[in-house]
């Protein structure tokens, strides 16, 4: 019979694993776009093999996305924070967001998705870009969001606020009518 250490010990290890989805935060070169890029290949798969009628539905686009975005969000935070308090990661010295941490990327790349309700590739390519372009470079008031707040909030935060400006981006780039958008 387990003894409550043992699984508390599986736990932690359940929320690294899941905080650097499995070994893509331990890339050596830009795990954060790997992290966003598998996210948003898969959410991509997943559209195309939804039945057309309910990926197209109000209740599914509106309601049940919410929730499982917000669900996202508290165990991506859940799991953050469990991850901080009993790794090394918590160590002296460690970045304000460490680069092996990228389940926030993937949140951030999922919120910026269904914000735009993105259907097409080019939709896809479109958030996945400009998601990076802001995660990446933080422009005000981007930057301010990783200073505020626990330790684990502001991991999450600077890539809800870049999913909402790269939103604002695709959409402004698709009001434009670029003839190579379509």
């Amino acid at each position: 019979m387990p003894t409550k250490k043992d699984l508390s010990h599986t736990l932690d290890d359940l929320c690294h694993a899941a905080v650097t989805l499995g070994p893509v935060g331990y890339l050596p070169k830009a795990p954060g776009t790997f992290a966003s890029l598998l996210t948003a290949c898969f959410l991509f798969l997943i559209a195309q093999l939804l039945p057309s009628g309910l990926s197209a539905s109000t209740f599914f686009v509106h309601v049940t996305i919410p929730i499982l975005l917000l669900l996202f969000f508290f165990f991506s935070w859940f799991a953050i924070e469990r991850t901080l308090a009993n790794d090394s990661l918590s160590a002296e010295g460690v970045s304000n967001d460490p680069q092996v941490i990228v389940i926030d990327e993937a949140l951030g790349q999922a919120l910026v998705l269904w914000l735009v309700t993105a259907h097409s590739l080019t939709d896809y390519v479109l958030c996945f870009v400009f998601f990076r372009l802001f995660d990446i470079y933080k422009p005000p008031p981007i930057d301010s969001l990783e200073h505020r707040g626990p330790r684990s909030l502001r991991i999450i935060n600077d890539d809800l606020a870049a999913a909402v400006f790269a939103f604002a981006a695709v959409l402004l780039v698709k009001r434009l009518s670029l003839p190579f958008i379509s």
